[in-house]
C-alpha cells in the first residue's frame, strides 16, 4: 500500500515537470513567432562603370523600420544590411537624386518594411582621368640642435594619378606623408608614401626622399680689421691706404663662430710690381678652417705709392 502511494506521488511529480517543460517550450515558441518592430541601419553600396568614380553620397547609411517575426529579425540584426544601387549604366559626370524603394532592399518576404529614413540619397559620380602631379615634401619635426635641413630631393618628383576629373582638374601638387626629421644630425634616404587626398584616389606610388642635413650656419661680423699689404718692394715708401681697416662678416657652424677671434682673420691686398701711383685694388681675406668669408666691406681699398731713390738724403 505504501509502495503504491509512493509510486502515485512520484508519477504526479514527473507529470508536473513534463507540463512545466512543455509550457516553457510553448512560451518560447510563441515569443519567437510573434511580430516585433526592429530598427536596422543599412549601408548603401553603389555599383559604377569601370571608368566612373563615386565622389559623394549623402547619406551613406539609412534607417529601416521593419516588422517581422522575432526569430527572423534576430537573424537580420546579426548581419550587415546592405542596399545595392546599380548605376553601372551611367557614364557621364552627374548628380543623381535617387529615391530608395522597398524593392531595392533585399529582406526575406516575411519581413515588412514599414519606413525608410531618409528615403532618398544624393549621389555624385565623375569620369576618371589621368594627371601628372608634382610631389611636395611634408617635413615634421626639427633636426638636432646646431643642424639644419640643407636640401630635400624626391625621386620621382612627378607622379601620374588616376581619379575623378572634378578632383584632379585644378590640382597641381600631391603631398608626401610626413617625413620625420626630429633630432636628426645626418643625411638619410627614406621610402615615403604619398598622401591620399581623396578617398577615391587609390594605388598611389611610393617615392624616394633624400634629406641632406648639415650643421646650421651662423654669421658674425668683425669690425676694423687692419689691411695688410702683400709683396711690397722694400724700396717703396710713403704708402697710404684708404681705408686702412675694414669690416669682415664670416660664416660657420655655431661652435666655430663661438670660438673664432678677430685676430684669426687676415685681410690683405697684393702690391706686387706696382710702380708709383694711385690704385684701387680688391681686398681678400683668409680665416681658419671651417670658417667662410661672406663679406668684406668695403671690397676695394685705395693705395698710394711713392718712390724714394736709394742713397738720396732725406
Amino acid at each position: 500500500m505504501i509502495k503504491t502511494i509512493k509510486n502515485i506521488i512520484f508519477h504526479n511529480f514527473f507529470v508536473k515537470i513534463i507540463i512545466v517543460i512543455l509550457s516553457t517550450i510553448i512560451w518560447f515558441t510563441v515569443k519567437m513567432e510573434e511580430d516585433v518592430t526592429y530598427q536596422l541601419n543599412a549601408q548603401i553600396n553603389v555599383k559604377l562603370a569601370n571608368n566612373m568614380f563615386l565622389t559623394e553620397i549623402k547619406p551613406q547609411k539609412v534607417k529601416i523600420i521593419a516588422i517581422g517575426r522575432r526569430n527572423a529579425m534576430k537573424y537580420l540584426t546579426e548581419k550587415k544590411t546592405i542596399i545595392n544601387l546599380d548605376l553601372s549604366s551611367k557614364i557621364e559626370t552627374q548628380k543623381i537624386n535617387h529615391h530608395l524603394s522597398k524593392a531595392e532592399i533585399n529582406l526575406p518576404p516575411e519581413i515588412f518594411i514599414k519606413k525608410i529614413e531618409p528615403d532618398f540619397v544624393e549621389i555624385k559620380i565623375d569620369k576618371g582621368i589621368k594627371k601628372s602631379l608634382i610631389v611636395k615634401e611634408v617635413v615634421q619635426g626639427n633636426p638636432a640642435p646646431g643642424y639644419m635641413v640643407k636640401k630635400i630631393t624626391i625621386t620621382p618628383n612627378v607622379v601620374e594619378v588616376y581619379g575623378p576629373e572634378s578632383v584632379l582638374k585644378e590640382k597641381k601638387y600631391i603631398k608626401t606623408k610626413p617625413i620625420l626629421i626630429n633630432g636628426m644630425n645626418k643625411s638619410f634616404t627614406q621610402r615615403v608614401e604619398l598622401e591620399q587626398f581623396h578617398r577615391s584616389i587609390k594605388n598611389l606610388p611610393n617615392v624616394n626622399v633624400y634629406v641632406i642635413i648639415e650643421q646650421s650656419l651662423k654669421e658674425k661680423t668683425f669690425k676694423d680689421i687692419p689691411i695688410q699689404i702683400i709683396n711690397l718692394p722694400e724700396n717703396k715708401k710713403d704708402i697710404k691706404l684708404k681705408p686702412s681697416s675694414v669690416n669682415v662678416t664670416v660664416e660657420g657652424s655655431e661652435t666655430a663662430i663661438q670660438t673664432i677671434k678677430q685676430e684669426d682673420i687676415i685681410v690683405y691686398l697684393h702690391a706686387t710690381n706696382l710702380p708709383d701711383g694711385k690704385y684701387e685694388l680688391p681686398l681678400s681675406a683668409i680665416a681658419p678652417k671651417g670658417i667662410k668669408i661672406k663679406r668684406i666691406e668695403p671690397k676695394i681699398a685705395e693705395i698710394s705709392i711713392g718712390l724714394i731713390n736709394i742713397g738720396e738724403n732725406p
